[in-house]
């Protein structure tokens, strides 16, 4: 599992490097465990995580530090897997409540049980600008191929120049 996480994340950075090097990027962690899994591969940006606050009996995502990091700029939240895609909407109205530009997603692993992924495509309005996901999980891959906002991203590659630069070493 680490292995393949390792391998989307350079995957990713090249899509923001050759699609959004114009843009004012900011990367948002959806919860500490994102931070603590994925941040120093974003160390040349600026990044934003959100905590939960409760309200009595309501779970409310927040930012926890950077607000002026957010305004008028683009955000893409990482994570390594999505399922029915509630949290990354959650956290995408509260960025646009805090006057983000656009809001974007990258998930290495898109689980999206029973074609959840099907609320993203069908909003009224386009709360996520692009949805990048890797191919770990095939089946729902090829269900979003070529399905805006998704983006598939094809591990194969990366995985075996990863597999070749271990057997060399």
């Amino acid at each position: 599992y680490q292995r393949r996480v390792r391998a989307a994340i350079p995957l990713f950075i090249r899509e923001l490097k050759e699609n959004h090097a114009h843009e004012k990027i900011t990367i948002a962690f959806p919860d500490e465990g994102a931070l603590k899994r994925f941040a120093k591969f974003f160390k040349e940006y600026d990044a934003v995580v959100f905590t939960k606050v409760r309200d009595g009996d309501k779970r409310i995502l927040k930012i926890k530090d950077g607000q002026d990091l957010i305004v008028h700029r683009h955000i893409f939240m990482v994570d390594d897997l999505v399922q029915s895609g509630g949290t990354l909407l959650t956290c995408a109205k509260e960025l646009y409540s805090l006057k983000a530009a656009a809001v974007s997603c990258y998930v290495t692993h898109a689980v999206f049980p029973k074609e959840s992924w099907k609320k993203f495509i069908d909003m009224k309005e386009n709360v996520i600008t692009k949805f990048y996901v890797s191919d770990s999980c095939p089946k729902t891959a090829q269900q979003l191929q070529a399905r805006p906002p998704f983006c598939v991203l094809p591990l194969y590659n990366t995985i075996v120049d990863s597999l070749i630069l271990s057997s060399s070493q």
